[in-house]
């Protein structure tokens, strides 16, 4: 095991706490910063313990994490963050029926004629 190359995130009890206080009291009002904090300090907790091969703090971990993102107000402003994200980035558009195949026979016609 290589020493240092993960690390508990420093004062990981006290700012896990310090989120879920507020989480709880913003409940509707949270914002995505705070829910994303909140997770990637868990994840580095997890991928730690992960590292020292402590499958039992490893899970205990990602219960508690689950049981913060399954409340239905982080739900509620995880799904309107998405929905934010892809008013801003919508998706693009997909290909029209066929268009796989007649990108395949414009090569091979194109090959055909390379080889005449």
């Amino acid at each position: 095991m290589k020493p240092g190359k993960y690390k508990m995130p420093e004062n990981f009890y006290e700012r896990v706490l310090d989120y879920e206080r507020q989480i709880d009291t913003l409940k509707h009002k949270t914002p995505e910063h705070l829910l994303k904090s909140l997770t990637n300090l868990y994840s580095d907790a997890i991928e730690y313990h992960g590292y020292l091969d402590n499958s039992q703090k490893c899970q205990e971990l990602q219960m508690r994490m689950q049981s913060i993102l399954v409340r239905p107000y982080v739900l509620d402003c995880l799904s309107r963050y998405e929905n934010e994200a892809k008013e801003k980035n919508p998706p693009a558009p997909k290909p029209k029926p066929g268009y796989f195949a007649q990108r395949e026979q414009e090569a091979e016609l194109r090959r055909q004629q390379e080889e005449e």
